[in-house]
């Protein structure tokens, strides 16, 4: 019998459109899903709400404000030592320039090249999700 835990967060992520196109950003290398590229966000703290989650990990990782919008959809993923529920948000970016902290790379991509990317594992079922 294992007697290793897995712990459980909730983790929001911006699903955000320009024309046909969709923001993602990769992760420095030396955090957490190195090297991946996801849809922005971050995790929920506690008594936040998922939209408060997003406007303040903007404000964090990118220093711009967003606006958040409707539900897009979720995934459960289990990684090794944790399982995480992403949440993504449709939201709404103004800004057309920005503060990176924890990326590395920005790109502005159809929904035909997310598949191409090498999306963080919790990500790549959101693609099906995006109208």
């Amino acid at each position: 019998m294992s007697n290793t835990t897995s712990k459980h967060i909730q983790v929001a992520c911006a699903i955000i459109q320009r024309d046909d196109r969709f923001f993602i950003a990769r992760r420095k290398p030396e955090k957490s899903q190195g090297g991946k590229w996801e849809f922005p966000g971050g995790k929920r703290k506690a008594k936040e709400s998922i939209e408060e989650c997003l406007e303040r990990e903007f404000l964090e990782e990118f220093d711009v404000h967003i606006k958040t919008g409707g539900l897009c959809g979720s995934n459960i993923h289990h990684y090794e030592n944790i399982s995480i529920e992403l949440i993504a948000l449709y939201c709404k970016m103004d800004a057309h320039t920005f503060t990176m902290t924890d990326h590395d790379q920005t790109a502005w991509v159809t929904k035909e090249e997310l598949r191409s990317y090498d999306l963080a594992p919790a990500d790549i079922p959101l693609i099906d999700f995006i109208t």
